[in-house]
């Protein structure tokens, strides 16, 4: 009796962003794939899955990924919490640079949106 292959995982919104933070750092520091992946050990093929969210990576791994890029762990698993305080912070960040007029423009977008949301 054959073996089924496995069912290839779609990746989910928490992978996605972790390989997009990943993806960033890296830009940030001026390297390629390769480069980082030569610096923690593992193939381009492997890193380029890791930053499309196509594959998930260990705790430690990922630490040594924020190790080598010289970063925070937060700043790879930012912005993945679904906690409404933290993505208040996470606006905030978005609307401190804005002048105090566009930043009541989105305010009151915002308020628009939410209150059509909870209607339905």
């Amino acid at each position: 009796m054959k073996k089924a292959k496995p069912t290839p995982q779609i990746p989910d919104g928490t992978e996605i962003l972790v390989g997009t933070n990943i993806a960033q750092a890296r830009h940030n520091k001026g390297w390629t794939q390769r480069e980082l992946a030569d610096k923690i050990g593992i193939d381009s093929v492997t890193m380029s899955r890791l930053e499309t969210g196509t594959s998930m990576l260990s705790i430690s791994r990922l630490v040594e990924i924020a190790d080598a890029l010289d970063v925070g762990l937060v700043d790879l698993i930012g912005g993945i919490s679904y906690l409404a305080s933290d993505q208040a912070r996470e606006i905030f960040g978005y609307l401190k640079p804005l002048s105090r007029t566009d930043r009541q423009l989105l305010l009151n977008m915002v308020k628009q949106f939410s209150g059509r949301l909870a209607k339905k």
